[in-house]
């Protein structure tokens, strides 16, 4: 590995341990010690596409002798994600789920962008979600709006396929195993997450905000 790669892996690395705030370490704190219940997570993101704030998530708890909703907001972090899924925490609706994971995809595959170069990540994306879920209407929909694109011959072209049917067989894992979805449920957050994904990294949405009028 070049040096100009394993500095922008370090950078990324070090962007993913950033650690999320105190005040959300208090709520599980104060969740294991027994002295609030957390009733709801909700995950939010940009509705509209031209919007450039931040994901995060909304935490609704209370204590166990009031009766009174606390909110706590948090902006998107690696390792509050990881903290969500050890402790098997879902957020309030599939439809939210899929979305939270979309976004998590989203963020992993920026390794594979710095490793195996961005062209290569998308060629391989596109093929590998092709192959995987073509048939399905939504997915179907927004690869036919994709350019295809024949990848050269390329030494990293298996390896970088690997990283991404990890990424979305890991998903998929998590759903059922830490997150405890059924497995009807888990394939339709994981369908709508990479929906979400091929969206976002195609700019499906965005193009359409800009020219649709035109």
């Amino acid at each position: 590995m070049n040096k100009m790669i394993q500095k922008q892996i370090d950078a990324l690395e070090r962007e993913f341990k950033k650690p999320y705030p105190d005040e959300i370490k208090q709520i599980f704190e104060l969740k294991d010690s027994k002295q609030i219940q957390i009733k709801e997570v909700r995950f939010s993101f940009p509705k509209d596409p031209l919007e450039m704030s931040e994901a995060g998530f909304e935490f609704e708890y209370k204590q166990n002798d009031d009766s009174t909703h606390q909110i706590r907001k948090c902006k998107w972090y690696e390792t509050l994600e990881e903290e969500l899924l050890k402790r098997g925490i879902q957020v309030v609706s599939l439809k939210q789920e899929a979305l939270r994971c979309g976004y998590h995809l989203r963020s992993n595959l920026k390794t594979s962008d710095i490793l195996y170069g961005k062209s290569l990540t998308n060629i391989t994306l596109r093929d590998f979600i092709e192959e995987r879920f073509g048939d399905l209407p939504p997915i179907k929909n927004i690869v036919e709006q994709i350019k295809h694109f024949q990848a050269d011959e390329n030494p990293n072209s298996s390896d970088c396929q690997n990283y991404i049917k990890s990424c979305i067989n890991g998903l998929g894992n998590s759903l059922v195993w830490q997150l405890k979805y059924n497995n009807n449920e888990a394939f339709q957050i994981l369908v709508g997450a990479v929906t979400y994904l091929l969206d976002q990294r195609y700019s499906i949405s965005i193009s359409k905000a800009f020219f649709e009028n035109r």
